[in-house]
């Protein structure tokens, strides 16, 4: 697959202002209602699918280099399901925690949860691997209530318990953060010091 940046003209790095600019002189100069090369339309063809592709890697948070191993992962899977037609439900749902397990290390936590819905006997593995995912994303809710269903599977598991914990443990520290990022803390102390003077001028007056 040729690298959507370079048919662009912008590098990775670069901000949705230079993409976007890039994009949309590149599509007057190529729109084949002002370009008549008999080449134009399939170069406008190109410049949208590139466009696209590059939404879709800055959606996911994820670099070209990542992103093309997940279009790789994806095309093996299609390509392996008449490989599959001759194993068991178990063999195959193996192998969709295997490609899960994968992103999950490159920290594609967006594509590992994708895939792991693909999984056909939904259980304690599966519900735990869910909860891995989605708290990485930063879903604590949705998280904390998967973990939960694989300790309904092993009530006795301390890493089901641990895991439950940690989770609402991160969900009371973004929530915190999101109350100090909140824009109506630095107002909330304008008005306290605004009263605290007030009353400070009235005790001395």
């Amino acid at each position: 697959m040729e690298n959507p940046y370079e048919i662009l003209g912008v590098k990775e790095n670069c901000s949705d202002e230079e993409l976007n600019s890039a994009y949309k002189k590149l599509a007057k100069k190529y729109h084949p209602d002002l370009n008549k090369d008999p080449e134009a339309p399939k170069m406008m063809v190109k410049i949208n699918c590139a466009y696209d592709e590059i939404l879709k890697m800055r959606e996911k948070g994820i670099s070209y280099s990542q992103y093309q191993y997940s279009q790789q992962a994806q095309n093996n899977y299609a390509s392996s399901q008449g490989y599959y037609r001759n194993y068991s439900s178990n063999d195959i749902d193996q192998a969709i925690y295997s490609n899960f397990e994968y992103f999950y290390r490159m920290g594609i936590y967006n594509l590992a949860y994708t895939i792991l819905q693909s999984v056909q006997n939904k259980g304690e593995k599966y519900y735990y691997y869910c909860a891995l995912s989605l708290g990485k994303m930063g879903y604590f809710e949705e998280a904390i209530e998967c973990a939960k269903q694989s300790h309904n599977y092993n009530p006795n598991s301390n890493t089901y318990s641990k895991l439950i914990e940690q989770l609402k443990n991160s969900k009371v520290e973004a929530e915190k953060i999101r109350k100090n990022n909140s824009p109506l803390g630095p107002f909330v102390l304008l008005i306290f010091i605004f009263v605290l003077l007030l009353i400070l001028t009235l005790f001395i007056f």
